[in-house]
C-alpha cells in the first residue's frame, strides 16, 4: 500500500531534524494552473508536430492518420475551454506560425474593435496572454 505524501514528507523531515511538523497545503490559484496547463500542452503538441515532420522528413513514415483522432480530441477540448477566435488562434500557432521557420514571432491582430496591433506570441507563454486578451 502506498504511504501517503504528507506521511512521508513527515519521515523525512523527522530523520532530518527530529522534530515535531505541521504541514499545511496551499492551494494553486485557477488561473495559475490554467496557464501552466496551457503552456505545458502547448509545448508537447509543438513537440509533437516536430516529431511528425521528422519522421515524415527523415524515415518516411507518415503517422498522420494515426494522430489525426488524437487531434481532433484535444482541438475538440480547446473547443470547450476556449471561444472560436482563440480556438482558430491556438491552432494558427501551433500547425501555420510555429512551423515556418523564417516566422519573426509576432502577428498583427485586431482586439476587440480596437486598432490593428502588433503581438509578440513567439513562447507559448506570450500566446496565453494574448489569449487572455482575446475573446
Amino acid at each position: 500500500m502506498a504511504v501517503h505524501p504528507d506521511k512521508k514528507v513527515r519521515e523525512v523531515l523527522f530523520s532530518m531534524f527530529p522534530l515535531s511538523y505541521r504541514i499545511k497545503k496551499v492551494s494553486i490559484p485557477t488561473g495559475i494552473m490554467d496557464r501552466k496547463l496551457f503552456v505545458d500542452s502547448i509545448k508537447t503538441l509543438l513537440q509533437i508536430e516536430e516529431r511528425k515532420d521528422f519522421m515524415l522528413e527523415e524515415i518516411g513514415i507518415d503517422i498522420t492518420a494515426h494522430e489525426d483522432m488524437f487531434f481532433r480530441v484535444i482541438e475538440n477540448l480547446f473547443n470547450i475551454a476556449f471561444s472560436l477566435s482563440q480556438t482558430e488562434l491556438i491552432q494558427d500557432y501551433i500547425y501555420t506560425l510555429k512551423p515556418d521557420k523564417e516566422w519573426d514571432g509576432f502577428v498583427n491582430i485586431n482586439l476587440q474593435g480596437k486598432e490593428e496591433e502588433i503581438v509578440d506570441i513567439n513562447t507559448p507563454e506570450k500566446l496565453w496572454k494574448l489569449l487572455q486578451r482575446v475573446k
